[in-house]
């Protein structure tokens, strides 16, 4: 019996670059072709001996201007490079292999398409001409699931590797013909005097497929295409991405939170946790306010556990979960599906949730810049500071910070036994702050900063020490008990390794990120795109 990985799947074209043109200097109007497709196990199915169904085709915009550029407004120069679009250039996706009477047949998918310069035809020519190439792909698709199950039936064995990749080459070398083909062919039968005079030039095809196998021991596989021709040198360039570890693909999902670091079961004493057991929870906030809770299993293993449109934010501090409406009010999660309300302030804000050695701590901001503990009781509330320069709570561990409009971070933490040590601390003198991040390590909190000049800074205990390796493209910051993580223009994510920022192996895939969050031993990642992914940290808490 033979199994192969469900991944998720995400193809990037990211760039066009103009190297040479060859209209008159500046006056090259590129636009792309891209048609993605797949075959695979959510559009197949094996039933009574042969497979049903029909392959996925995704088309995209094909009109002159998709990228940008246009002969009668902005073109493009030489060694200029232009951005594709994601609704262009940018599909997400689910490879499900094909289950055949308990074996696992391949799975395909790629994109097919060409680089193009705007010139005579039409917008109606073009359209003809696309719709022209999605009914020759859908049919080549067609085509080879119907001799991959002749193989099939016929010897009772999988086709081979070989057998497969002759068929799809025969398949892109005839769809490569039939892009430049299906352009001359309905621009003169367009009977468009200016088109046939002036056609748009082709200036290169491109393929990209990936199956089955093409992940399992990597993330990312870069994509590059360049060519040479009457229309000047042109390159493409993005990558395909590719991960067994994506737990979701959601493109409503908006915020991820785990129930924190960890959940400690055991005493609650401030000495090593060796030996503990470590909990955590995974959850997710769509966009129509309903909540998620993981269950363990990719892609399906999702709960749903609160579904209210009025919801904007989610907390987690180990067993608990709270949700904070528009209207202000907070809730916290009593069960599998209920929840009681415990604050209904409209001036509520924020809300910022820590468990911390078996401490569980809660707090809100509010709009005046107030800062309120939860209590538990029936008093409920606490105040604990009110700075009306405030703009955001951050906690972590058994310390809560407040960052100011002015730049100014001050600090307060909470003791073992849960009484607190008095007073907020000033840590350091203002400074020019974007971000504020904070994670624990063992039983000290660290908090970092990201200058609005990116630098980044470490709190040493009694001043702000600002790190080596200064980036201007870093977007986002991010700290759990692994240490520091920052997030690069492109996608990139780095970890602080003493001194150094290297790669962070989970995520050479460059994907679009939205937010990193830190959950037991592994580090999660929700993409622009809805995809959450999760990646194993290199050491154990508390090593």
């Amino acid at each position: 019996m033979s199994h192969l990985p469900t991944f998720g799947l995400k193809i990037v074209i990211e760039k066009v670059h103009c190297l040479e043109e060859a209209d008159d200097a500046g006056g090259a109007a590129p636009y792309l072709w891209a048609l993605f497709f797949k075959v695979d196990g959510e559009c197949y199915r094996f039933v009574n001996g042969r497979l049903t169904g029909e392959p996925v085709i995704e088309p995209r915009n094909f009109r002159h201007g998709n990228l940008g550029k246009s002969e009668s407004g902005d073109t493009v120069f030489p060694f200029q490079d232009v951005a594709v679009p994601a609704e262009v250039g940018t599909w997400s996706t689910v490879l499900r292999p094909i289950e055949v009477l308990g074996n696992d047949m391949k799975a395909y998918a790629g994109v097919i398409g060409a680089l193009l310069e705007e010139d005579g035809t039409t917008n109606a020519i073009l359209g003809k001409g696309y719709d022209k190439l999605v009914s020759g792909l859908r049919k080549e698709l067609s085509n080879l699931v119907e001799e991959l199950q002749t193989i099939y039936i016929t010897t009772g064995a999988q086709p081979t590797d070989a057998a497969i990749e002759e068929r799809l080459q025969a398949i892109e070398a005839r769809l490569t013909q039939d892009l430049e083909r299906t352009l001359i062919l309905a621009t003169l039968f367009s009977f468009n005097v200016f088109a046939i005079a002036d056609p748009d030039q082709r200036i290169g095809n491109f393929v990209e497929r990936v199956d089955s196998d093409d992940f399992r021991n990597r993330q990312v596989r870069p994509i590059y295409h360049t060519w040479r021709g009457p229309a000047g040198i042109w390159s493409l360039s993005g990558s395909v991405i590719g991960s067994t570890n994506m737990l979701d693909n959601n493109p409503a999902t908006r915020q991820i939170v785990t129930s924190g670091a960890a959940h400690w079961i055991g005493p609650k004493t401030p000495g090593h946790p060796q030996g503990t057991e470590q909990v955590h929870k995974l959850y997710q906030l769509h966009a129509n306010g309903s909540i998620w809770e993981y269950t363990g299993t990719p892609l399906t293993g999702w709960k749903r556990i609160g579904n209210n449109p009025q919801t904007v934010q989610i907390s987690a501090d180990g067993p608990r979960l709270y949700q904070l409406h528009k209207t202000g009010s907070i809730w916290e999660r009593t069960n599998q599906s209920g929840w009681k309300k415990i604050d209904g302030n409209p001036h509520t804000k924020q809300i910022a949730a820590v468990s911390y050695f078996g401490t569980e701590k809660l707090y809100q901001l509010h709009d005046n810049g107030s800062v309120w503990e939860y209590t538990g009781s029936a008093t409920g509330w606490v105040n604990m500071d009110k700075n009306p320069d405030t703009v955001e709570i951050v906690a972590a561990g058994n310390t809560v910070y407040q960052r100011t409009s002015t730049g100014r971070i001050f600090q307060h933490i909470y003791s073992y036994n849960s009484r607190p040590i008095p007073g907020w601390k000033e840590l350091d003198k203002p400074v020019d702050i974007k971000e504020l991040v904070a994670g624990t390590g063992g039983a000290a909190t660290t908090p970092y900063i990201m200058g609005r000049d990116k630098s980044i800074s470490i709190w040493t205990g009694s001043r702000w020490n600002r790190l080596e390796d200064h980036n201007i493209y870093t977007t986002h910051i991010a700290a759990g008990h692994d240490g520091l993580f920052r997030i690069l223009s492109d996608g990139t994510v780095q970890k602080f390794m003493g001194g150094i920022y290297e790669e962070f192996a989970g995520f050479d895939s460059k994907p679009r990120i939205n937010q990193i969050v830190f959950g037991g031993n592994n580090l999660y990642e929700l993409d622009k795109d809805g995809f959450i992914w999760a990646t194993p940290l290199r050491r154990n808490f508390g090593d």
